[in-house]
């Protein structure tokens, strides 16, 4: 029919194995990133507790930062992208 080389079963099998092994790596990636999200999100969420907790001891009063404070969340608070400008 036509003059395609036929596949030899060695080929085959190789071809699997390989499959497996990135199916494999998949799986280890999608579990990592997983484990990693929630991490992430736990403390997410103890930061906002605590955020909560703090928020509630100022009772209303303004919070006074120094200049180092105010610095520090300065340049948090700046993208990467315009990091690299300064």
């Amino acid at each position: 029919m036509g003059d395609a080389p036929a596949l030899s079963h060695s080929r085959i099998e190789r071809g699997q194995r390989s499959l497996r092994r990135l199916s494999t790596f998949q799986l280890v990636i999608a579990a990592l990133s997983g484990w990693l999200q929630r991490e992430q999100e736990d403390v997410i969420a103890l930061l906002c507790e605590e955020n909560r907790v703090l928020k509630t001891r100022l009772a209303g009063r303004r919070l006074r930062l120094d200049d180092d404070e105010r610095r520090r969340f300065a340049e948090l608070s700046i993208p990467s992208s315009a990091a690299g400008i300064r």
